[in-house]
């Protein structure tokens, strides 16, 4: 089972920001806290799952690790700047609605998401501005490719095991040897074309200028809504642990179990 108490990256585990009355002596305040004492458990995915106990124990070993120390200002901005996604044509998980614009946020607005909402509007306009460059930038890199003269075979991504779509039969050898032979050119010709490679670096140069740009907006974002947690949360313990349910069925519960569901906190997915 992961744990933290601070911010650090996983791609398969979730952070929760928690804030208990004050800081616990031991498990059995954790059990208080987080369950009024009370016996029962949890279970995520037809899994075991967790009794109260066991889970607050978890958490008290977690705090433990971490030195008891409280997160700071600092800390939540972290963590909070990797939250804020916007796209159109998806459906997000966490309960947001479409804007007006038809797209979604990756979480439901709200008083620590989000909460100024000049800079989720700034963002938006960021984040559709660099979709629509990438976009541009790439069909340029595709159409120096297709004038490139290599020849494209009719069946470009046959492989081993594959099926043809149109005939619905296991690709053959000669479709594969075809798709190998035009793989290699193409890689040779984006490895190799000067005006490939000038087109790829001036789309990687904007990339990373536009991606600084918008690193400074989330965390003008974050700030203001980490600062309304510490402001709601005044005088309490706040602590960050992180959980995974690439760990087995535990670590699945600590993670998707809603342990924390009778405590303030915040979930932060970083699938």
């Amino acid at each position: 089972m992961k744990t933290r108490s601070g911010f650090v990256s996983n791609s398969s585990s979730s952070s929760f920001v928690v804030a208990f009355p004050k800081k616990p002596k031991d498990a059995a305040d954790v059990w208080k806290f987080m369950y009024d004492s009370k016996d029962g458990g949890i279970s995520v995915y037809d899994y075991d799952g967790l009794s109260h106990s066991q889970i607050s124990s978890t958490v008290f070993d977690d705090i433990k690790h971490g030195n008891f120390k409280s997160a700071t200002l600092k800390d939540l901005i972290e963590l909070f700047s990797q939250r804020y996604h916007y796209a159109k044509n998806v459906i997000w998980v966490h309960g947001s609605i479409p804007d007006e614009d038809g797209g979604r946020w990756s979480e439901k607005l709200g008083r620590y998401f989000g909460f100024n909402k000049e800079l989720l509007q700034e963002l938006k306009r960021l984040e559709d501005r660099n979709n629509e460059e990438d976009r541009r930038g790439m069909s340029e890199e595709h159409r120096l490719i297709e004038l490139s003269g290599i020849p494209k075979p009719a069946n470009p991504h046959a492989y081993e095991g594959g099926i043809d779509p149109y005939t619905n039969k296991p690709y053959i050898k000669s479709q594969i040897a075809e798709a190998k032979k035009y793989e290699a050119a193409e890689k040779k010709f984006r490895e190799t074309n000067p005006a490939y490679l000038k087109a790829q670096k001036k789309r990687w140069d904007s990339q990373h200028k536009r991606w600084d740009e918008v690193a400074k907006v989330r965390k003008q974002i974050a700030k203001a809504d980490a600062q309304n947690f510490l402001d709601d949360n005044k005088g309490k313990f706040i602590f960050i642990v992180s959980y995974g349910d690439e760990n087995g069925a535990n670590g699945c519960t600590m993670e998707h179990g809603d342990i924390f569901r009778k405590v303030p906190h915040i979930w932060v997915s970083q699938h």
